[in-house]
């Protein structure tokens, strides 16, 4: 029985690297080995397919000793089969914090890129890491929870560049099966029969729940993911097709003709996959959509681009200097999140009703503003008149009478109704748009901290 066992499961083991094509026989092998049950049962089974791989063990100090003894534990193994062993120590928590990424987002970014510097310098063509099948059906069902659209239901690959996943074909009591027949010594990660994570949430909670439903519910999973996968492969293919025809790439700008977005039947999602290397939010591509049969001007941001709907183009331009920007409000424009949060408001002026003057707050007589107002920073020779004085005032000197720095003068946004300052944003507004008798609508403008 025991034989029969070990042969059944090698077997399946060569069967899916060879259906995969992860590896070939004369390539040279690195194994990511934490020690758990799971990298211990794959370092068995290319031990018992005749391999010879090099060892790569992290240790991110997160369990102290718990974690110096697999680091331990996973040398004293590469040394009893005259494995060529690698190890490192990371900083995990001070990388996650500098970076702002979950301990597990920063544990995988620090294991990967070192995984892929050891593979460049010993000249290893194939990185196994042991994933199995129950984690696959487990992201599955995290991305589902999360919505990341079609490309997180293809669930892990089998292959992914240099690094390749062969023990995806086996679930969990598979391996927890071959590991006890085998007696093969792994060490517990205690953080594994916590449910803090949303991870461990799924695995002890949701899937069970699954299970009592459809107990195949693993295979059915990695099924859909591979039926996905090949939804994805023509999915791409049809962006690929799409970006060629509808993106006119120019050494400074993109352009989309809007009237082929219409024609080739552009939906939101793929627009937002046609601009995916430009960062726009979700939320922006759908605003973007719905603005394309509106009037020209309206400018959209992202993180790195800025994209403009012209009369017959979406124009699309790289954030060159974020500071030389120019955004610019229009008379429907109800809230600004860049550069600055800000609310606007209309309200009907009634000379009886007073209106709260702060300095985050700019109240304007709409009447007197031509639109689009424009928000920039200041220039050298701006003058403004200011409230309540008779005469105007170089904006230099109102810095100077302020006691602002250089970098406050920079981080300054001016407001401008033509080429008239309106509000110095955040301090002060100008005289003449100020709200008076005959002001029959008021403008409001509020910062939003």
């Amino acid at each position: 029985m025991h034989h029969f066992t070990m042969w059944v499961m090698l077997e399946k083991f060569k069967a899916y690297i060879r259906s995969n094509n992860l590896t070939g026989t004369g390539e040279s092998l690195l194994l990511g080995v934490s020690g758990g049950i799971d990298s211990m049962t794959m370092l068995h089974l290319f031990l018992g397919a005749g391999y010879k791989p090099a060892i790569a063990h992290c240790n991110f100090k997160l369990r102290t000793e718990e974690s110096d003894n697999d680091q331990k534990f996973v040398a004293q193994f590469a040394e009893e089969n005259k494995l060529r062993f690698f190890t490192r120590d990371f900083e995990a928590k001070a990388y996650a914090e500098e970076k702002r990424l979950s301990i597990q987002m920063a544990a995988r970014e620090l294991r990967y890129s070192w995984f892929h510097e050891l593979a460049e310098k010993n000249g290893y063509t194939k990185i196994a890491v042991a994933h199995n099948r129950d984690d696959l059906v487990e992201t599955f069902l995290i991305n589902l929870t999360r919505g990341t659209g079609i490309h997180g239901l293809t669930g892990i690959k089998p292959s992914t560049g240099k690094i390749i996943r062969p023990l995806l074909f086996a679930g969990r009591s598979e391996i927890e099966k071959y590991a006890a027949e085998f007696q093969i010594a792994y060490r517990e990660d205690s953080s594994n029969a916590e449910t803090k994570y949303l991870r461990n949430k799924i695995r002890h909670q949701i899937v069970p729940l699954f299970k009592s439903l459809n107990p195949s519910f693993s295979d059915t999973i990695a099924g859909e993911t591979e039926i996905l996968q090949s939804v994805e492969n023509l999915y791409r293919q049809r962006l690929d097709d799409l970006k060629e025809k509808i993106l006119i790439v120019s050494e400074d700008e993109i352009r989309l003709n809007i009237a082929l977005i219409s024609k080739e039947q552009i939906t939101v999602p793929l627009l937002f996959d046609l601009l995916e290397n430009y960062r726009f939010s979700y939320g922006t591509v759908r605003d973007i959509w719905n603005s394309l049969d509106n009037e020209p001007g309206k400018i959209f941001h992202s993180s790195t681009h800025v994209a403009v709907k012209d009369r017959t183009d979406l124009i699309i331009r790289k954030i060159t200097e974020m500071d030389d920007q120019t955004y610019l409000i229009y008379p429907d424009t109800k809230e600004l999140t860049r550069p600055l949060s800000m609310r606007l408001n209309l309200i009907d002026h009634d000379p009886w009703f007073v209106l709260r003057r702060e300095s985050s707050n700019a109240l304007l007589d709409l009447d007197k503003l031509s639109f689009p107002l424009q928000l920039r920073h200041w220039n050298e020779g701006d003058f403004f008149y200011p409230l309540g004085l008779n005469g105007k005032k170089k904006l230099s000197d109102f810095f100077v009478d302020k006691k602002m720095n250089k970098l406050d003068k920079h981080k300054c946004w001016i407001l401008t109704s033509g080429q008239d300052i309106v509000w110095i944003v955040g301090q002060q507004i100008d005289d003449r748009f100020k709200i008076s008798g005959s002001t029959r609508k008021v403008l409001q403008i509020e910062l939003i901290n």
